[in-house]
């Protein structure tokens, strides 16, 4: 039943030959009857209209890079924050740099391919007219005949979900802040380069807002208001973008009707897009392990992404 969208790349000279299933070109196949396209039954391509290559002087790929993008913005902006509350004349934030807290971000990425097939064909016999009399008025003719339909469907769905997880000092966010953002004000908004996760994300107005609530002295510890304030504190955003085509070509003969009402063949793609930021204090990096967070603040952490995820997945199942 289902015919496969496929083309098939070779990158001569490089670590890997790609076999790449571009989903414009399932898109593209939807106006013929018979292909389904790999949408769907094959594993996803993460970024469908970018051919992704080995650059043989640095042996990085282009998916890396795009990817090492995203990351480079999300420490920019929560750099952003920290440093904008290091400047501001809020109250009680000493703790906030000298401390043990951190951060952790959890970035996730999700492609989901889906397809279908939806064929129907009616069957129509015609009898002869009826001709009914009637005393006055004259005669009327009446058609008569016999109808039969019948369908199938089919259906593809595959969903790719790629994790990046990483933890920092909040002191040392603020010494790359106070070299970097001190000598180029507008780098984070110069990494804001598209839409959904490379967008501005407002990392910096949620820790803002969190330190106000520090900076009232209601929240303090009466007895070592140096202390931090918080056990923790957490930023969670979802991007959800869908693209879709469909086609209903409909044939109509004498006897035979095919494909009058749902579309034949149709392929979405759905990009999901989340960031997952949990303040709390942290365990720093040994030369064997990475910093993370310690147990109250990694439990509310794995909780978020947890219930992000879910979300996500309910979304899509309920095509909302």
């Amino acid at each position: 039943m289902f015919a496969i969208c496929r083309v098939v790349v070779g990158t001569t000279g490089l670590p890997f030959t790609s076999r790449k299933r571009s989903f414009a070109v399932c898109l593209l196949s939807t106006v013929l009857p018979t292909a389904l396209g790999g949408c769907g039954v094959f594993t996803p391509d993460k970024y469908p209209f970018i051919e992704d290559t080995v650059y043989p002087d640095d042996g990085n790929s282009k998916y890396g890079i795009l990817e090492q993008a995203i990351v480079g913005h999300v420490q920019c902006e929560i750099s952003k924050g920290i440093w904008e509350v290091w400047k501001s004349n809020l109250k009680h934030k000493k703790w906030f740099y000298t401390t043990d807290w951190g951060v952790s971000a959890t970035i996730t990425l999700t492609f989901e391919d889906q397809s279908a097939l939806n064929p129907g064909i009616s069957i129509t016999e015609p009898f002869s007219n009826r001709i009914f009399t009637f005393p006055t008025g004259g005669p009327v003719t009446a058609s008569q005949s016999f109808s039969f339909g019948v369908g199938g469907t089919g259906t593809g769905s595959a969903t790719r979900t790629e994790t990046i997880q990483f933890t920092y000092s909040n002191k040392a966010l603020l010494l790359w802040a106070q070299r970097q953002l001190l000598s180029d004000p507008a780098t984070c908004e110069e990494s804001n380069t598209g839409i959904m996760i490379n967008s501005d994300l407002r990392i910096d107005q949620f820790i803002y807002d969190k330190m106000s609530i520090a900076s009232s002295g209601n929240d303090k510890d009466p007895i070592h208001p140096e202390y931090p304030p918080f056990n923790t504190f957490q930023y969670q955003i979802t991007f959800v973008a869908t693209l879709g085509a469909s086609a209903t070509p409909t044939w109509k003969f004498a006897r035979v009707t095919g494909n009058t009402t749902t579309p034949l063949v149709s392929a979405t793609r759905t990009n999901t897009n989340g960031v997952t930021i949990t303040f709390g204090e942290i365990q720093p990096s040994t030369p064997t392990t990475p910093a993370q967070l310690k147990s109250s603040g990694q439990i509310l952490h794995n909780s978020g992404v947890a219930a992000n995820q879910i979300g996500t997945q309910n979304k899509a199942t309920s095509g909302n």
